[in-house]
């Protein structure tokens, strides 16, 4: 069995953190629980680098996952207030 949550930002890191450490006591094998972190929206690199870390210590699976607005017209063509194209391509291989 496979859970799936999100990790979006950094303020929920104590919900999420609560749910996960839960979701363990009750014996879902840490490696089958999935965080989805979203970015380039409202975070900048810093805080999805602090978001994976968190998630590693917890033992659980991270899904980066790149922001794009409904409206675009191209796939990875939206670089958020606080990011650049540099930390974008970096932020990509978190996902490998």
């Amino acid at each position: 069995m496979q859970v799936r949550l999100a990790y979006d930002y950094h303020g929920i890191g104590p919900a999420v953190h609560k749910a996960t450490k839960r979701l363990k006591a009750h014996g879902v094998n840490a490696r089958n629980i999935v965080e989805y972190t979203l970015f380039n929206y409202i975070d900048d690199p810093e805080n999805l680098y602090e978001r994976v870390l968190d998630l590693l210590q917890w033992g659980v699976v991270s899904y980066p996952m790149r922001f794009e607005p409904l409206c675009s017209l191209q796939k990875n063509a939206h670089v958020g207030p606080h990011w650049t194209p540099e930390a974008l391509r970096w932020s990509r291989r978190l996902g490998e």
